[in-house]
C-alpha cells in the first residue's frame, strides 16, 4: 500500500483554504492551533474543525484486558471524561467517542483501529456492513479511504474487497493511525430515528483527491444529540463535505464529546449522550 502515498510528504502544502460556515451555527471556541468548535443554534449539533498541519488526531483506549475466547484484544469501557483525563498531555483539545464495541466491561473493538503503530483490532468483523477508513499517514496527514466506488449496486464481494484493503492499509508502516467506520450510504443505523450520531467528514486537497483515497485539508467531527441519519448528512454537505468523504462512527447514547479547554454555558463543553462508557476515543490535540 506504500505506493498509494508516494511523494505526498514533500509536496502537500499545509494551508487551510477558505470555507464558509453555514447559517444556523455559531462559533464557541477558536484556537490559534487551527482547532475550532461550532454549535448549531438549537444546541443539537456540535462541529469540531481540525486544520491539517496544525493539529494531531489520535485514538485512545481504556486499560487493556485479557484476550477473549475469539482471539480479540479487549479494552475497558470508561467515561468520556476518563478518556480525556487519561490522555491529557497539556495539549489535548477534545475527546470524542470512537469505535463501535460490545457491552462487556472489557470489550473488543468492533472494527479495525490502529493507534501509534499498534493495531488494536486486526480481525475483519461484520463483513456484511460496508466500511470506510479514516487514517493518518505517519502522524502527519489525515486521509479517508472511501470504500466501494459503485454506490448503486454494492455487492458483498465489493464489501469484502474494501475490508481487505482497509486491513492492508492499517498493517502498512505508512499508516500510523486509523479508525474504521461505516459507509453511511451502504449501512444505516435506525435512519429515521432522532438519536445521537457521530460522523467524520473531510474536505480534501483538490490535488490529492486520489480516486479512492483523499488527503484531508480539513477534518470535521460532527456530534449530533438527536437527529436523523440523512439530516446529519445534509448538515455535513452544507459545510462543503462530499458524500464520499463521510464516515459513520458509533452513535446513539455513545455520541459524546468533552473538553476542559473552554466552557460553554458556564461549564466545560460537553456533549453527554446518555452517559454510557466506551472503550475507544478520538483525541484531538493542538500541535
Amino acid at each position: 500500500m506504500r505506493g498509494l502515498f508516494t511523494g505526498l510528504f514533500v509536496s502537500v502544502a499545509l494551508t487551510s483554504g477558505v470555507f464558509g460556515v453555514p447559517s444556523g451555527y455559531k462559533l464557541i471556541n477558536k484556537q490559534s492551533s487551527g482547532l475550532t468548535t461550532y454549535i448549531s443554534n438549537n444546541n443539537n449539533i456540535a462541529v469540531v474543525e481540525a486544520v491539517t498541519g496544525k493539529s494531531i488526531i489520535d485514538f485512545g483506549v481504556g486499560e487493556e484486558g485479557d484476550i477473549n475466547r475469539y482471539g480479540h484484544r479487549t479494552f475497558k469501557r470508561q467515561s468520556i471524561k476518563n478518556h480525556y483525563d487519561l490522555h491529557d498531555n497539556g495539549k489535548l483539545y477534545m475527546a470524542l467517542n470512537g469505535q463501535f464495541f460490545g457491552w462487556s466491561t472489557y470489550t473488543p473493538l468492533s472494527f479495525n483501529v490502529k493507534n501509534n503503530g499498534d493495531l488494536l483490532q486486526d480481525k475483519i468483523l461484520e463483513p456484511e456492513k460496508g466500511k470506510r477508513l479514516f487514517g493518518v499517514i505517519r502522524n502527519k496527514l489525515p486521509f479517508i479511504y472511501k470504500g466501494s466506488v459503485n454506490k448503486e449496486n454494492i455487492r458483498q464481494s465489493d464489501r469484502n474487497k474494501v475490508q481487505k484493503t482497509i486491513l492492508s492499509l492499517l498493517k502498512s508502516d505508512t499508516v500510523s493511525d486509523g479508525i474504521t467506520g461505516l459507509d453511511p450510504f451502504d449501512y444505516v443505523i435506525r435512519g429515521t430515528s432522532r438519536i445521537g450520531r457521530n460522523m467524520i467528514g473531510c474536505i480534501p486537497y483538490s490535488k490529492y483527491d486520489l480516486g479512492n483515497i483523499g488527503i484531508c485539508k480539513k477534518v470535521y467531527f460532527f456530534i449530533g444529540k438527536k437527529i436523523k441519519h440523512n439530516d446529519l448528512i445534509s448538515e455535513m454537505k452544507a459545510w462543503g463535505i462530499k458524500d464520499s468523504y463521510i464516515i459513520t462512527l458509533d452513535g446513539s447514547g455513545s455520541s459524546q464529546a468533552y473538553t476542559r479547554e473552554f466552557q460553554y454555558q458556564n461549564k466545560n463543553f460537553t456533549m453527554p449522550g446518555d452517559g454510557r462508557v466506551f472503550p475507544n476515543s478520538i483525541l484531538i490535540y493542538s500541535k
